[in-house]
C-alpha cells in the first residue's frame, strides 16, 4: 500500500508500526510513528489504512471512527478502484487452494481463448486472395485487403494486440497485495476484461463496505479465538464477503455444512450450491457415486433441472490433490470456472495436474518406502483431522504447537479412532493440552472404538522427526500396522499394543506415511508456519 501511495504522489503520508527497526527502510518524505504505544494520537490523521493485524474493533480506531474519520484497508481500497470482475473466497481453511486453482483454471481457458482468437484470424489472413482484373475496382479493393490481412498476420506485437488475452490475477492473503496490479488492469465484466481472484481472511474482511462479484464461502468452523470473543464474532467476520453483494452477483456455499444455513439468507443476488459429499443438487456442483458400491465416483456439474443440462466435469480418481477433503476446494472452484463459461475439459486438465501449495499436504520424500507430507499450513483441528483422514496406511502423526484458544475433544476422538493411525508425536506448546485431551476422550470411548495409538511427548520438531525414524526402523508391525510396545521415549496416553502378528511385515512395505499437521499455530518455536514447514522439509531431506 506504502509503495502505491508514494507512486501516486500522496502526500503527507505516515507509517505507524511497533516494528521499530523498519523506519530505516521508509522512502524518501515518508514519516513514522514506531514502537509500543503507534496507536496513540492516530485520530490526528483523516484517512487511516489498517492492515490486517490490527484488530477491526481496537479502541484507537474506535474513537477515530467516532470521530469521522476514515478508516479502511488496502483491500477495501482495491475493491473501491478495482475495473474488473473479482471473485473473492473465504472460509477456515482451504481458501489458499481453492484460490489458486480458480486462478490457474482461469489462466489456462484465458490462454486458450487468445490463442483461438489470433489463430482463427491469422487463417482468415492467409485465406485472403486477389481477385478482379488488374485495375478494376474489384482489384485494388481486393489487394488492399489482402495487404492489410498480410500486414496482421506478419506484425510483431502492435497489430495483434487486438487478439491480446484476458488476464487473471492472483492476490490476497496469499501473499500478493492486489494494490501491487491494480494499475494493470483491465476493465469489463465475466464475459469480457481481466479477473482479479482474492484469498481474504476474516482479519482483511473486518471493514468490508463492498463484496466482491462472485463470493465463495468454504467450509467454517471456529478459529482465531484468541483474536475474536467467540465463534459468532469470527462467524459475523465471514459475512462482509455478501453484505454488499447485489441481484447481478453470485454467492457459492457448502451445502455439506451447517454454515450455509446460517449464510443463505444474507445472498443477495445468485446463490450456487457445492456438495462434495454427495448430496444430489439441483443447481452447482456435486460429487456423485460416492459410497455406492462398484461406482466411480464422478464431480458433476448441473446447470438447471433439465437432463441434458448435467454434465460429467472429470472422475474423482483423477483429482491429483491428496485427500477427500481437497472436493471441498474442487468442487467451488469447479463452480466459479462454470460462471466464466469454461468448458469441462479444460477444468479437468487444470484439476488433473494440480498438486496443491506449499505447506498442504505437500509430498517431502519417501525413504526406505516411508513417504513424508508437510502439512504446516494446518492450524486447526480440522484440517488435522482431515490431514489423517487423507491416508489409510500406517500413519505417523507429528502434531501440536502455540495455542489459539481451540478446543481439542473432536481431533482427540478422530485420533483414537482412526485405525491407520498408530503413532501421535506431540510437540509445542499445545502438547500438554493434547495429551489431556486424548486421555479425556479416551475415557468416555467404548473399548470396541478405540484403536491401538501410542502417544509419546517429543517437545520440538527435531526430536519428533528422530523419534519417528526410530519407530519406523526399530519396529515390527501387524497386519494391522499396531506397534511393539518398546518404540519410542517420553510420556503419553498409554496405549494397548496387541500381540505381534507378522512380526516380518514392516512400516515400508505397507507404503506408511510420516505427517506433520499440527493442529496449532506455529508461534510458539517457529516465526510463522512457513518457517515450521521449511524445518520439516530441511531436517526430512537430510535424514
Amino acid at each position: 500500500m506504502l509503495a502505491y501511495l508514494v507512486k501516486h504522489q500522496y502526500s503527507n503520508v505516515t507509517v505507524c508500526d511497533q516494528k521499530v527497526y523498519i523506519g530505516e527502510k521508509m522512502p524518501k518524505g515518508v514519516s513514522v510513528r514506531l514502537g509500543e504505544h503507534y496507536l496513540e494520537g492516530i485520530n490526528e490523521f483523516d484517512v487511516i489504512f489498517r492492515s490486517p493485524g490490527v484488530n477491526h474493533d481496537n479502541p484507537y480506531l474506535v474513537e477515530a471512527r467516532l470521530e469521522g474519520k476514515e478508516v479502511t484497508s488496502p483491500i477495501q481500497y482495491f475493491l473501491d478502484h478495482c475495473p474488473c470482475t473479482v471473485v473473492g473466497v473465504t472460509g477456515t481453511k482451504g481458501k489458499g487452494t481453492t484460490s489458486t486453482l480458480i486462478y490457474e483454471i482461469l489462466k489456462e481457458w484465458f490462454g486458450k481463448m487468445s490463442s483461438a482468437k489470433l489463430g482463427s484470424a491469422l487463417t482468415e489472413a492467409d485465406s485472403t486472395k486477389v481477385t478482379g482484373k488488374a485495375g478494376s475496382k474489384k482489384f485494388a479493393k481486393s489487394a488492399a485487403m489482402y495487404k492489410k490481412n498480410i500486414a496482421i498476420t506478419r506484425a510483431k506485437g502492435g497489430e495483434l494486440k487486438k487478439f491480446a488475452k484476458r488476464h487473471v490475477y492472483l492476490g490476497g492473503n496469499i501473499g500478493n497485495s492486489p494494490i501491487e496490479f491494480l494499475d494493470k488492469l483491465k476493465g469489463g465484466d465475466v464475459k469480457n476484461g481481466d479477473v482479479v481472484v482474492l484469498e481474504l481472511s476474516c482479519f482483511q474482511l473486518g471493514d468490508l463496505k463492498k463484496s466482491p462479484h462472485i463470493a465463495v464461502l468454504l467450509n467454517t468452523t471456529s478459529d482465531h479465538l484468541d483474536y475474536y470473543p467467540d465463534r459468532d464474532a469470527y462467524l459475523q467476520a465471514k459475512e462482509l464477503i455478501l453484505a454488499h453483494q447485489d441481484e447481478d452477483d453470485l454467492a457459492v456455499l457448502n451445502k455439506d455444512y451447517e454454515y450455509s444455513k446460517y449464510y443463505a439468507p444474507l445472498v443477495k443476488g445468485r446463490l450456487v450450491y457445492v456438495s462434495p459429499k454427495g448430496e444430489k443438487l439441483d443447481k452447482g456442483v456435486y460429487v456423485k457415486g460416492l459410497n455406492v458400491f462398484d461406482a466411480e465416483p464422478e464431480i458433476v456439474y448441473v446447470k438447471s433441472l433439465e437432463e441434458e443440462n448435467k454434465e460429467v466435469v472429470m472422475k474423482v480418481k483423477d483429482v491429483a490433490l491428496i485427500g477427500s477433503h481437497n472436493l471441498e476446494n474442487v468442487c467451488p472452484a469447479v463452480a466459479v470456472a462454470k460462471e466464466f463459461g469454461v468448458p469441462s475439459s479444460v477444468i479437468a486438465k487444470v484439476v488433473k495436474r494440480f498438486k496443491g501449495l506449499p505447506h498442504r499436504l505437500e509430498f517431502v520424500r519417501k525413504i526406505d518406502g516411508v513417504s513424508y507430507y508437510n502439512d504446516s499450513f494446518s492450524t486447526n483441528p480440522q484440517t488435522s483431522m482431515a490431514a489423517v483422514d487423507s491416508f489409510n496406511v500406517p500413519t505417523i502423526l507429528i502434531a501440536g504447537g502455540s495455542d489459539k484458544g481451540l478446543s481439542y475433544k473432536e481431533w482427540a476422538r478422530k485420533i483414537l479412532t482412526k485405525e491407520s493411525l498408530q503413532v501421535v508425536l506431540l510437540i509445542g506448546a499445545t502438547a500438554e493440552k493434547m495429551n489431556d485431551a486424548l486421555v479425556g476422550v479416551r475415557k468416555k470411548l467404548k473399548a470396541h472404538e478405540i484403536t491401538p495409538t501410542l502417544v509419546l511427548m517429543c517437545g520440538d520438531l527435531k526430536n519428533a522427526l528422530a523419534t519417528a525414524r526410530r519407530t519406523i526402523v526399530d519396529s515390527g508391525v501387524n497386519y494391522r500396522g499396531s506397534f511393539t510396545p518398546e518404540v519410542g521415549v517420553g510420556k503419553g496416553v498409554e496405549s494397548k499394543i496387541p500381540k505381534i502378528e507378522k512380526k516380518n511385515t514392516t512400516f515400508a512395505s505397507l507404503g506408511a506415511v510420516v505427517v506433520m499437521s499440527p493442529a496449532a499455530a506455529s508461534f510458539d518455536q517457529f516465526k510463522d508456519y512457513k518457517e515450521r514447514g521449511q524445518k520439516f522439509r530441511e531436517i526430512v531431506l537430510g535424514l
